[in-house]
């Protein structure tokens, strides 16, 4: 009898919803291999290769669109597979961690609502969109979507619109100690993660897992 009204006290103050930042936590992306995949593909140096990336930013098509053209404005011919490898190489770029995302489902699995809340820009998301690596996620909010970019207030302020959960009830999980601070700012308890062995501990002791 002690131990059941233990037992629900415990499951009425757990955190009612769970909400990762993506970079850094789920994943570790190396720009590095994408360079030296562009640069070596594209027969270009480094310098080149970030001065054509400058005018990426200003462009409305997709990676793979820019570098194709690119290339034909060079005057080089790529592979027929060119892209498909691009794609590859983008994929394996991103070092998701696949431990990460099994917690995830972990979490899901015990009917506890995931989120995320990344800033990233829009181009970028569409890539990992591709990936279906944003599937789990319910609400997503990306900056390069919403237009708003953590660690302004208005960020978690529309996360708990799209939570429809007030401040206490939710969890944040972040890299990064401004963002950590904006969230608890905003009432939000906030997680700095470290190492996933240190974020089950947090979430086991919010009686999460």
């Amino acid at each position: 009898m002690i131990f059941s009204l233990f037992a629900s006290l415990a499951l009425s103050a757990a955190p009612q919803a769970v909400v990762f930042d993506w970079g850094k936590v789920l994943a570790d992306p190396d720009r590095k291999m994408i360079v030296a995949f562009l640069c070596d593909s594209l027969g270009i140096t480094k310098e080149e290769f970030e001065q054509a990336n400058l005018q990426k930013h200003e462009q409305q098509v997709s990676e793979t669109e820019f570098w194709v053209e690119f290339a034909m404005k060079q005057g080089r011919a790529l592979p027929e597979d060119w892209s498909e490898r691009y794609r590859s190489v983008s994929r394996a770029a991103l070092n998701v961690d696949n431990e990460m995302y099994a917690l995830v489902d972990e979490l899901k699995a015990k009917g506890i609502p995931v989120a995320l809340l990344s800033n990233i820009q829009k181009r970028y998301a569409d890539l990992i969109h591709s990936f279906g690596l944003y599937e789990p996620f319910a609400p997503c909010l990306l900056s390069g979507e919403t237009g708003i970019a953590k660690p302004d207030p208005k960020a978690f302020e529309l996360l708990l619109q799209a939570l429809s959960l007030p401040a206490s009830d939710v969890v944040f999980i972040d890299d990064l100690v401004a963002n950590i601070e904006a969230a608890r700012n905003s009432g939000i308890d906030a997680i700095q993660f470290e190492s996933l062995s240190q974020l089950k501990k947090e979430l086991s002791q919010r009686g999460l897992l």
